[in-house]
Order: C-alpha cells, then structure tokens, then sequence
C-alpha cells in the first residue's frame, strides 16, 4: 500500500504529462508531414516509446513504481482536455507539404 501523498502527487503528475503529451503529439503530428513513409514511422515509434518510457520512470520514481487506473484516468483527462483546447488552434495552422 502506498502512501496518500504519493497518490496525490501522481494523480497531479498524471494530469499535467497529459497536458504535456498532448502539446508534443500535435507537434509530433505536425512533423509526419514527411514525404517518406519508413521516416513516418520511424519517428512516430520512437515518440510513443520515449513518451511511455518517461512516463513510467517518473512514476516509478514518485510512487516505486505502481500504476493505478486513476493514474492513467488521470493521464487522459489532462491529454483529452488540452486536445481539445488545441485541435481549434491546429486547423488553423496550415501545414506546408
């Protein structure tokens, strides 16, 4: 069982690497404008591993490691919220191919 403030600062940190993950994954959107499909690829796999990667070493670091559903509640309410907020300010901006 782990503690009630490292809950809370997980909870917290959830929702603000949500808000995080969603600015870089419309700028990692923005950047697969590319005309070769393997460097498409390449850098969208590379994105979701480090993303996930730092998200679980920060976790790992805040609460040894454990990961609860309201984590991850957490996470996507912070990501759906700043999404949503940004998707008007992204089909303004026209991307050049």
């Amino acid at each position: 069982m782990i503690n009630l403030s490292f809950q809370i600062k997980a909870i917290i940190f959830s929702f603000f690497y949500g808000i995080f993950f969603s600015f870089l994954f419309n700028l990692n959107y923005k950047l697969l404008f590319h005309h070769k499909k393997i460097i498409k690829i390449f850098f969208d796999f590379i994105f979701i591993i480090d993303m996930g990667l730092l998200y679980f070493f920060i976790l790992e670091y805040l609460d040894y490691g454990y990961i609860h559903f309201y984590f991850l509640l957490s996470f996507f309410i912070g990501f759906i919220l700043t999404f949503s907020i940004l998707k008007k300010y992204i089909r303004k901006i026209s991307v050049n191919k």
